[in-house]
């Protein structure tokens, strides 16, 4: 039986929401995503899908607190704002309570002033908007379809709007170096929005992007080059009045990022859409967690809701994975975890093997212990994926 709103209300197990819309208007070179380049958008047949997700999840969505829905993507401001607030109004219904943040994703080509009114007057509070470069050689030369022009107009118009605004930034792309590396950075710190998503242009595999790459027909900065880029940045956000609070994220005083900070911190999220996944608290009398996802193509996935076929495939958790996940997450938050966290999520047996590891890390500067607390240090930033492998090789064996 689906719980009371008032029943809904007494659930302390926060949780974010997030809607996957795998549409967009073309591929950049460097995407890897759950996306797909369409001229026409099936706005209406794709919410009747995920509506229907919805309404078919709604017992577990009526045991968790949900405390924020993101719209991601693919380019989710393709979608229009009627549909948006569909999603909305139906996830507020079943969960019983109002999140305190819900973000919308978008490209400034589809961030339009008008857009970005009727965004937020279907209930979007914080945009998340894909700016990347401010450089109009480096956005062609990506696959971007906006021009820096527009990027500009589109934070003016989401911070006149009075929403809560963050900006992505491409950090060591084509023609960076240690000197012009900064200059997307300075210019998005100049504009007054809120927050920044600074990462490193990373060369996936399959990738347009990766092909230029090997055939050498474009080049990124070295290894050395993008580290002395990286902490410049960092250390010119933070001049800037920005706290760096995630490895790749930077925000002002109140304004991180409450959805995305729900996944370093562990908490459950519960996903809806082609690509969408999920981490949901033990059910069916199983002891730990598992992960759901949804890998269909789009069409594949409207037809299924159609038909009610099937579309999740999971994976139950055991205590190595969750311990896994514990250090690929929390690590991420430069505020740290108390040393009791870090314990507690420690398989049995490992014991020895996981203290050993931590103290190799702290031999070699990578992570701090201050006040109780276990973090990653300015140098262990650059080499977050060593710490993680290190933790990892000692709870496998």
């Amino acid at each position: 039986m689906i719980k009371t709103v008032g029943e809904r209300r007494k659930s302390s197990r926060k949780c974010g929401i997030y809607i996957h819309f795998p549409f967009c208007r073309s591929k950049c070179l460097y995407c890897d995503f759950h996306s797909l380049p369409v001229k026409d958008v099936p706005a209406r047949e794709y919410l009747s899908a995920v509506k229907k997700e919805i309404l078919q999840r709604a017992e577990i969505l009526s045991e968790l607190s949900a405390t924020t829905i993101y719209f991601g993507g693919g380019t989710p401001s393709l979608w229009n704002a009627g549909a948006v607030s569909e999603v909305i109004s139906l996830i507020n219904s079943l969960s019983g309570r109002e999140p305190e943040e819900i973000t919308l994703e978008g490209n400034p080509d589809s961030l339009v002033p008008t857009a970005i009114r009727d965004f937020k007057n279907a209930g979007i509070n914080r945009i998340s908007i894909g700016i990347q470069s401010f450089d109009d050689r480096v956005l062609s030369l990506l696959g971007r379809i906006h021009s820096s022009r527009q990027a500009s107009e589109a934070i003016e118009t989401s911070l006149d709007a009075g929403l809560n605004t963050s900006v992505d930034i491409l950090l060591c792309k084509p023609f960076d170096g240690a000197e012009n590396g900064l200059n997307d950075v300075a210019r998005a710190a100049s504009t007054g929005c809120h927050h920044i998503s600074a990462y490193i242009l990373t060369p996936e595999e399959g990738t347009p992007l990766k092909s230029l790459l090997d055939e050498g027909k474009i080049s990124l900065p070295d290894d050395f080059i993008s580290s002395e880029i990286f902490m410049l940045a960092r250390d010119r956000l933070i001049e800037a009045g920005f706290e760096h609070y995630e490895i790749s994220n930077f925000a002002k005083p109140g304004f991180r990022s409450l959805h995305n900070s729900l996944y370093w911190k562990g908490s459950y999220y519960l996903g809806f859409g082609a690509g969408a996944h999920s981490f949901l608290p033990p059910r069916n009398g199983s002891l730990y967690p598992s992960r759901e996802s949804c890998s269909l193509l789009p069409s594949e996935y409207m037809e299924r809701m159609e038909s009610g076929g099937e579309i999740h495939s999971v994976e139950f958790l055991d205590p190595v994975s969750l311990f896994k996940d514990f250090i690929i997450t929390r690590f991420r938050l430069l505020d740290g975890f108390h040393r009791s966290e870090l314990e507690r999520a420690i398989p049995e047996g490992r014991e020895a093997g996981i203290m050993d590891a931590l103290r190799s890390c702290s031999e070699r500067g990578l992570v701090i212990e201050h006040g109780g607390k276990i973090s990653l240090s300015a140098h262990g930033i650059l080499l977050s994926n060593d710490v993680f492998l290190s933790f990892f090789d000692a709870v496998d064996h």
